[in-house]
């Protein structure tokens, strides 16, 4: 289920790993064919833009997030159908949110999130950000 974010978008906000060619080339086309509103931004930047304040680093980069208007989080497979739903056949999208079906869409996130690495994206193979020496934020790498 959702969670109030205590940063809340003017519009739904999906949270992306810029660094994986894949993530980013599928926000876009999300945020491209969607019939209403969606903004897209990177991961790390979400610390600047108060979003998934209360998500730990390795659970912030463990997948896509998306920031509904109203302020709840949806995370992985259930944040990429929420996106899903604002574009064009958004109501077949929603079956996948059904308790019945939820588990075929969490599975079939899991897949795609683990053959990342075989389409060329480097950021499938990192280990999880590090915090800066000050601890206060990512660390580069």
């Amino acid at each position: 289920m959702s969670e109030p974010s205590p940063a809340v978008p003017r519009t739904p906000l999906l949270l992306y790993d810029a660094d994986c060619s894949f993530c980013s080339a599928s926000a876009r086309w999300l945020e491209r064919r969607a019939r209403r509103p969606l903004a897209i931004l990177p991961i790390a930047e979400a610390p600047a833009a108060g979003v998934l304040r209360g998500l730990g680093e390795r659970e912030l980069w463990a997948g896509a997030h998306l920031v509904s208007a109203e302020g709840h989080e949806h995370h992985g497979a259930a944040a990429v159908t929420q996106a899903l739903r604002l574009g064009p056949g958004g109501r077949l999208w929603a079956l996948l949110d059904w308790p019945p079906l939820a588990p075929l869409r969490d599975g079939g996130y899991r897949l795609v999130a683990a053959l990342r690495g075989r389409s060329g994206c480097r950021a499938s193979t990192r280990a999880p950000r590090s915090r800066g020496p000050r601890g206060d934020g990512p660390g580069r790498r």
